[in-house]
């Protein structure tokens, strides 16, 4: 994690807040007596964001201000959404009778920590006291600082649901954390998840055998003693929930070091294989595993296109680790979207095994029964079955620990599986916005926006989602494919490139390569395409829409090309197929005006043609020749010329587009932010708890503008000190 700036005391720029002037001064010489050299004071939050939009604050420490013109929670929202406000810690000082409803909505939103209002001097200086050594005991690390706080509160308000959401996001944030572990087994005590809570403890002692003490008094605390067995007692496999485990590498010495520490903790049944191809054919005729140990670079079939292939397979809920000297621990964020659930370096000791195991398995499992029911519901709709995920997400929306982001993800996918894509998007875009999985998200949306014709939109997105995880073969065929219909040939190949490194063999790669060579030209290429009749229908569908999408903007003769190529590329086995781009052909000349070359493309189609294609030709041709014969312009409608093409979508209203593209701005420049950035931004979601009155104070935020160092001068003359310190 990012160390906050709260720890370089010296140049630490703070600013504290209180409309009261001997107030304002108190605060000050309190944050000075901390060891703060750059500390000022402001009336109002007003005033302290005209100076952000010039200078860099490290520390603000404000009350709410609920009745000013701008208050603490829109300053929060603030940091949240522009990008150079992100490094600014938020301190608030708190009237705990009135104030302290708006406590979980402004965690949500990078709370650092929370401070009861106080007049007197030494009180205050001893609560800042507490903040600096939690900073200190978690290396300045502002997200587990701002837990303790957090975790005050839930507890204080009783929303024990809230707190349990709370750990299990914190330990995919921290993997094998035994500190985290720890208050997640409280967390589930509260919960009344009492067995679930001993395993858990479980894990901590196996994990560091001084936490002990600890462990035991927390059970005690909870009357587990009475409930279940203690946890330095039980089987490490019933702690972990794991029986039989596969493991791929080519190096035998990790098949013996590996079989050694599972064998520690009592998981026996573990399959070896040094090569990917072998252990996939193995997995595609037994059940799921209960866990895969891999090295990222095998022989046969490479990690990223392994994975791919387990989850294609259908294995969805086995915990996937990824084991090898070229990743490090921080590419799990990267790893996570292709199905790796955790990663580990080479060479790795007992308890950094230890570690990753037991976090890949709490991830896999926490929350089991919401994490299962998502899956149940797209599996569901990946499958087209839309009557039986409907039925579950009712389940799933009446769950009060569902988060608003889970609701809108499912929402945005049962749009996209009814091929409402003007909604899907839509619900897509507002996902994010409630902090869900971009990655997930920003595939859906691309897909939706590809779907809408919208290019420019649907590559920022998969350009977005691509800068964060590189490695999926989908994505990369969806921007080439992308690329192409902008005409930037050159991304496209590049986009395929990747492609054929992870995975050259994989067939829908050859389809979009044939595809780019008929756009570049390349007809000799295109017409080798090695593909079955399925994946020229593609290629064909393809091409078509790009001819209409070439002819609706003007560009007849570019459209004209499109489909001579196209037909050049068809090999002569498809006969029919190469007979309807013909059918095609003629209709965009007719369109065009050329009837005499429009004549000549019907007369080409071939007699094994369809019915339906050989009818509109004759009926086409005796139009055509009536129009030539007598000297009138021929009458082809919209709907007739585009009868026979692929169906394009409603085209929106251009304003329309340009609200669907700042939303797609916005939301870009939103997850800029990851998860740890800022505070329990991204961590924490409040489930519990009437937000209402909170959510109205954030309804209109203040406008913010970076300005540059004359219009500060002008625009904001500050007092001397200030003038000092900037």
């Amino acid at each position: 994690m990012k160390h906050c700036g709260l720890k370089q005391k010296d140049r630490c720029l703070t600013i504290v807040v209180d409309p009261s002037s001997s107030i304002r001064q108190m605060l000050v010489d309190m944050i000075k007596d901390l060891g703060y050299a750059r500390v000022e004071s402001m009336a109002s939050l007003r005033d302290v964001l005209h100076y952000m939009e010039i200078e860099q604050v490290g520390w603000l420490i404000t009350p709410l201000l609920i009745d000013s013109d701008c208050n603490a929670l829109q300053i929060l929202k603030l940091i949240t959404k522009v990008s150079r406000l992100r490094h600014t810690c938020v301190s608030l000082l708190v009237d705990m009778k009135t104030e302290s409803q708006y406590l979980p909505f402004a965690f949500e939103n990078g709370l650092i920590s929370f401070h009861k209002k106080s007049y007197v001097k030494e009180v205050l200086k001893e609560d800042f006291d507490r903040l600096c050594s939690l900073m200190n005991m978690y290396q300045w690390d502002a997200t587990l600082c701002a837990a303790e706080y957090l975790r005050t509160i839930l507890s204080e308000k009783h929303y024990y649901k809230s707190m349990l959401a709370l750990e299990e996001n914190l330990l995919s944030l921290y993997p094998g954390s035994d500190k985290v572990l720890y208050h997640l087994a409280e967390a589930e005590f509260l919960n009344d998840q009492k067995d679930q809570a001993v395993a858990t403890l479980g894990q901590v002692l196996l994990l560091n055998e001084r936490m002990g003490p600890h462990c035991k008094r927390l059970r005690q605390k909870y009357e587990a003693e009475n409930n279940a067995v203690d946890p330095e007692n039980l089987n490490k496999n019933s702690i972990l929930g794991v029986k039989n485990v596969v493991i791929i590498d080519p190096d035998t010495d990790i098949h013996y070091h590996g079989k050694e520490l599972l064998n520690a903790i009592w998981i026996e049944d573990i399959e070896f294989f040094e090569n990917g191809e072998e252990a996939f054919q193995w997995m595609s005729t037994t059940k799921e595993p209960d866990l895969i140990i891999m090295e990222w670079r095998i022989p046969a079939v490479s990690g990223p296109v392994l994975v791919q292939k387990i989850r294609q397979h259908g294995f969805l809920q086995v915990p996937v680790i990824v084991i090898s000297s070229l990743l490090k621990p921080e590419d799990i964020h990267l790893l996570r979207e292709m199905g790796v659930d955790a990663c580990l370096d080479k060479p790795f000791d007992p308890r950094g095994f230890y570690s990753v195991l037991i976090w890949a398995v709490q991830q896999n499992r926490c929350p089991t029964e919401q994490k299962s029911l998502q899956l149940k519901i797209r599996r569901l709709l990946g499958a087209g079955k839309i009557s039986e995920a409907e039925r579950l997400m009712s389940h799933l929306f009446s769950d009060e620990r569902s988060t608003k982001a889970a609701k809108l993800e499912i929402e945005a996918e049962y749009f996209f599986a009814k091929e409402d894509y003007i909604q899907s998007r839509n619900k897509g875009i507002e996902a994010i916005n409630h902090s869900g999985d971009s990655l997930l998200m920003l595939n859906l949306v691309g897909k939706c926006m590809l779907k809408l014709k919208q290019f420019d939109g649907a590559l920022k997105a998969f350009d977005k989602a691509n800068n964060i995880s590189s490695l999926n073969i989908e994505r990369l065929l969806n921007i080439a494919e992308s690329s192409l219909y902008l005409e930037d040939i050159e991304k496209s190949k590049d986009a395929i490139s990747q492609v054929k490194n992870i995975d050259p063999h994989n067939s829908d790669m050859t389809e979009m390569e044939c595809k780019m060579n008929i756009e570049s030209g390349d007809v000799k290429s295109a017409s080798s395409m090695n593909g079955d009749l399925e994946s020229w229908k593609n290629v064909i569908s393809y091409m078509n829409n790009r001819a209409i999408s070439l002819s609706r903007n003007g560009r007849f003769e570019d459209g004209i090309d499109l489909y001579k190529k196209t037909i050049e590329s068809i090999p002569d086995r498809w006969k029919l197929m190469k007979s309807s781009v013909y059918y095609n052909l003629g209709l965009a000349y007719a369109r065009y005006g050329e009837l005499d070359s429009a004549i000549k493309s019907l007369k080409k189609i071939d007699d094994a043609a369809s019915i339906d294609t050989t009818k509109k030709s004759l009926s086409l041709m005796k139009r055509i020749q009536n129009c030539i014969d007598h000297g009138v312009k021929l009458d082809l409608r919209d709907e007739e010329y585009y009868a026979s093409m692929i169906p394009w979508p409603v085209r929106l209203p251009a304003d329309h587009v340009t609200e669907d593209e700042n939303a797609l701005k916005e939301v870009l420049s939103k997850i800029d932010a990851k998860r740890g950035d800022i505070g329990c931004y991204m961590i924490f979601y409040a489930i519990e708890g009437n937000y209402d009155d909170a959510l109205k104070l954030t309804e209109n935020l203040p406008v913010f503008k970076e300005r540059s160092p004359i219009e500060r001068n002008e625009s904001f003359p500050l007092n001397d000190s200030l003038k000092k310190n900037s």
